[in-house]
């Protein structure tokens, strides 16, 4: 199993610098696989930043779960930044894009605000519209690239999302934020989550070191679900919760690197 720290998935960053050109596009749509990694990692960002400040409402490593969210909402800007400066191979793609800016500044700026349970409450629903529109953006690129490793990078790239998705839903319940679809939204996840790992395991083009990464992808699984699982009173297991989500995150963000690897061969 590899065992990567939380910054080190943030490192990723540095292959921006590596994205084609539209030219690129056109000559070898594989190259699209980048950005649809990179692009993906929008709507795990969306729920990371949700999940952080979740934590800090929560006093979990209060000052690591700030600087969590600080650094993740500085990924976001830098991302989509770049995102917004990259040669669009489509309209769509560039108003798919334009659109994400739209719903991302007002999330960035609860997301930076006084933390309060008011302002989870605004998070949560600035946050499905984020996660949305993210989320057009990557279908967009991947419909555009017409490879089916393109699509393994998608899937195995939403997997990280939802990790934080999960997290966040488990401590905002905790956090005593009273919305009725937390536990529902909780299974839902959960439910994908697992639909989607299946879907990795058997994709034919898994390559020997990929089905041995998932195999151990299985472990940080069952410890996340066993934590969720727990039990009585939710706060009792937050720290559980939050090492396992970060685990398991580590691990799918690994494996959406091996298929964009894969893609790009």
């Amino acid at each position: 199993m590899h065992k990567y720290p939380v910054v080190a998935l943030f490192s990723l960053l540095a292959l921006f610098s590596a994205l084609p050109s539209q030219a690129d596009f056109d000559a070898d749509a594989s190259l699209l696989a980048t950005a649809i990694n990179q692009t993906g990692r929008q709507r795990m960002l969306s729920q990371r930043i949700a999940k952080s400040y979740a934590a800090i409402g929560l006093a979990v490593n209060a000052d690591a779960s700030r600087k969590q969210l600080a650094d993740a909402a500085h990924e976001f800007d830098r991302n989509l930044d770049f995102l917004k400066a990259l040669r669009m191979p489509t309209p769509a793609i560039r108003d798919a894009i334009a659109d994400l800016e739209r719903v991302w500044l007002p999330f960035r700026e609860t997301a930076l605000g006084p933390v309060d349970q008011a302002g989870a409450r605004r998070l949560l629903e600035q946050d499905a519209r984020v996660l949305g529109a993210a989320e057009k953006v990557v279908r967009l690129y991947q419909d555009y690239a017409g490879i089916s490793l393109g699509r393994l990078v998608n899937l195995s790239g939403r997997q990280r999302m939802l990790t934080q998705r999960m997290a966040k839903l488990y401590m905002l319940k905790a956090w005593g934020i009273d919305v009725p679809e937390l536990s529902a939204g909780i299974d839902t996840a959960r439910a994908e989550f697992e639909k989607g790992f299946w879907e990795l395991e058997i994709a034919p083009q898994n390559s020997y070191e990929i089905n041995r990464e998932l195999e151990a992808a299985v472990t940080q699984w069952t410890w996340f679900t066993s934590a969720i699982e727990q039990d009585g009173d939710p706060r009792a297991y937050i720290l559980v919760v939050n090492d396992a989500a970060e685990s398991l995150l580590a691990s799918m963000d690994f494996l959406t690197s091996m298929y964009e690897a894969e893609a790009r061969h």
